[in-house]
């Protein structure tokens, strides 16, 4: 749930970002997320109290710490599973970062259009959520993770062959086939992606009942570590081409795949 909000504000806040910046110039944008996170600090403090009881807190000394995180960190079904997390969301991630030339450079769209991109991929998070809530106790949580990534490889799949369309028979697409093209597979991704994060999650709490709070700050970790290299670095190699980002979106979506099947393949020989 928590992965499946924050992907839901990070899809959001461009589309007021680029209307905070036409109408009050870019500073306004930094002024708007200073003000955010101090209200989302004050939120916090006040808001969310230490529920669980003082006889199963776990030390706060950095040695304990440094131990409990070497213990998660060697369980090879949290690498795996913390991985296909990890990959998985960065594939829509790697757009939201390559919006501004999405939008402005490969559509031909103004500042005012971001809601063009992010508006059916904040869609396709909402349906994902929607059904995987659903979906929770009526199948199994392997075949509901099954069907979230064969949602993610059909997108990437219709990405890559339209683009590829795009690249070699540019005069056949028409400018609404362009941006309903470049649109559409990040909208269905999305599905998958929220459709598989909130298993996935559970999946790696369990393994640890008793660290679930350090469990879940790990994992979150990895994903946060894995999309600043993916804003940092690889977002802005492959901006300049659709047809690159594309196939980068197919690269994370197949390693999110992959490392959920070894995951599954490690779990049976460990039985």
């Amino acid at each position: 749930m928590f992965d499946t909000i924050a992907l839901f504000l990070i899809e959001l806040l461009p589309i007021l970002g680029g209307q905070l910046h036409v109408a009050f110039g870019w500073r306004s944008v930094f002024v708007f997320l200073l003000l955010f996170g101090v209200a989302l600090l004050i939120w916090a403090w006040l808001a969310l109290p230490e529920t669980l009881a003082p006889d199963k807190r776990q030390s706060l000394q950095a040695r304990a710490l440094a131990t409990a995180y070497w213990q998660v960190f060697k369980r090879r079904e949290f690498q795996f599973l913390a991985a296909a997390a990890s990959f998985t969301f960065s594939g829509i991630f790697v757009y939201i970062m390559a919006s501004p030339a999405i939008i402005l450079d490969h559509l031909k769209l103004a500042e005012t259009d971001f809601a063009v991109l992010f508006i059916p991929t904040i869609g396709g998070t909402m349906i994902g959520s929607f059904l995987s809530g659903r979906l929770a106790g009526r199948i199994t949580p392997q075949r509901q993770v099954g069907i979230a990534f064969s949602a993610v490889i059909l997108a990437c799949v219709a990405n890559l062959l339209f683009h590829l369309t795009v690249t070699f028979y540019p005069n056949f697409i028409g400018r609404t086939a362009l941006i309903v093209g470049t649109v559409s597979p990040a909208c269905f991704y999305g599905i998958g992606a929220a459709l598989a994060a909130p298993v996935i999650q559970v999946l790696v709490l369990d393994l640890f009942p008793d660290r679930r709070g350090l469990v879940s700050s790990f994992q979150g970790f990895t994903q946060v570590a894995l999309s600043m290299l993916t804003a940092g670095i690889v977002a802005p190699l492959v901006a300049k081409s659709p047809l690159l980002l594309a196939g980068t979106m197919a690269a994370y979506g197949l390693t999110g795949l992959s490392c959920w099947l070894l995951y599954l393949a490690f779990k049976r020989t460990a039985h």
